[in-house]
């Protein structure tokens, strides 16, 4: 129709308009700023950790370094992207001259002490302490009193099971030894103290001690030797069932001694002893039942 307006062309929808040149954000792990943030800080929580008394420095250190070749590549990275990898390799090497150089310099640390087989009364020397000149030891009824000097000198052993000494007492300057042997004869688990060093239990038996006692147990618990030194370490007791050869025993009980000759002993024809320390000893080492 002449009075139609002419249709006018249909408008595609526009695109949006993006600028190619705007910044783009990365993601947080994906930044080397990041990274480099977390090498220095685990590098310096490492470092501060290893001065921590009874922590291993080498392990410490070890973490740092590895946290420090962290940040060496995030910075070379950042700065040198073409040949990163040479000044990370480069970095890390000198890092890792540098710590080994810092741990000749410094003093080591001392050790933490562990457990072993010597068994130890003192582990510190007094800067004051009495003139020692007589010594007692008691093994049952029998308290035997001894001069220092004759004991530096030479050894005693109060009993003698043909040839066969379950104790023997001597002295070393100042201190004070009782060699024990319990077993050894008529078919008897044996265990030893030979200058306060112990032996490995018998199959079934436990061991526990502090500074100043040890004790040796069977498998059903019963005290089958007991070495007890008083504070002053000028006095031993001695306890316990003592078999050494098949000539004869000893029973050595609170206030009671008794000789078996030809005889091995009967755990019910004695009276036990209390036991002193708390068991297992892998649970409750150096507890005792009482404070002593």
């Amino acid at each position: 129709m002449a009075g139609d307006l002419p249709k006018q062309p249909e408008q595609m929808p526009s695109a949006p308009i993006t600028d190619d040149h705007a910044p783009t954000v990365a993601p947080l792990h994906e930044r080397n700023s990041f990274w480099g943030a977390v090498g220095a800080l685990g590098t310096c929580v490492s470092i501060l950790i290893s001065l921590f008394p009874g922590l291993n420095r080498n392990i410490c250190w070890g973490f740092a370094w590895g946290f420090g070749c962290l940040g060496i590549w995030a910075v070379a990275s950042m700065k040198f992207p073409q040949r990163n990898t040479l000044y990370s390799v480069i970095g890390g090497v000198a890092l890792g001259m540098g710590f080994i150089l810092l741990g000749l310099l410094l003093p080591q640390k001392t050790a933490v002490p562990v457990a072993s087989n010597v068994f130890t009364r003192a582990r510190r020397e007094p800067r004051f302490k009495p003139l020692v000149e007589s010594v007692r030891v008691t093994i049952g009824s029998d308290t035997l009193s001894y001069s220092a000097e004759s004991l530096r000198t030479r050894s005693v052993a109060p009993y003698n099971l043909n040839g066969q000494t379950p104790f023997l007492i001597y002295m070393e300057g100042d201190e004070l030894f009782v060699d024990v042997t319990v077993g050894g004869g008529m078919g008897t688990p044996t265990a030893r103290i030979k200058h306060n060093q112990f032996s490995e239990a018998p199959v079934g038996w436990d061991i526990n001690f502090d500074d100043y006692a040890i004790e040796f147990v069977d498998k059903d618990r019963r005290p089958m030797l007991q070495l007890i030194y008083n504070l002053s370490q000028t006095e031993a007791e001695i306890r316990g069932m003592f078999s050494p050869s098949d000539q004869g025993s000893v029973v050595v009980s609170e206030g009671r001694t008794t000789i078996l000759l030809g005889q091995r002993p009967s755990m019910n024809s004695y009276p036990l002893n209390k036991t002193i320390f708390k068991y297992p000893s892998s649970d409750h080492p150096g507890e005792r039942l009482t404070p002593p």
